[in-house]
């Protein structure tokens, strides 16, 4: 497991962009969203991590917590938001065989 933290409007970045760009290098597989509702609901597959929308609001999720898994589940990334001090922070974490060997 690999972690870092960035301001979370970072990740509307071309640099967060292009940290998207070389996951979906490492594993173009369609992915599974996880949020709270998936216990009700079931996840949502998209086709790709390119398609995964990361300008998402901090509000989007009570809980702070959208977890990202590839379709062969070799790969996933959980984004973890938090709000300290008036700080808005992403705490982001790569686990699998591909994702886990790219550098933010």
């Amino acid at each position: 497991m690999k972690k870092f933290e960035i301001p979370f409007e970072e990740k509307n970045s071309e640099r967060f962009s292009r940290f998207l760009n070389i996951l979906y290098s490492k594993n173009q597989l369609p992915i599974y969203i996880w949020t709270e509702f998936s216990n009700d609901c079931g996840v949502y597959r998209i086709p790709s991590i390119l398609d995964f929308n990361s300008h998402f609001a901090f509000e989007v999720n009570a809980d702070g917590l959208i977890q990202l898994l590839s379709e062969n589940l070799d790969d996933e990334l959980i984004f973890d938001f938090t709000e300290d001090n008036n700080e808005r922070l992403l705490e982001v974490e790569l686990s699998g065989a591909n994702w886990i060997q790219v550098e933010y």
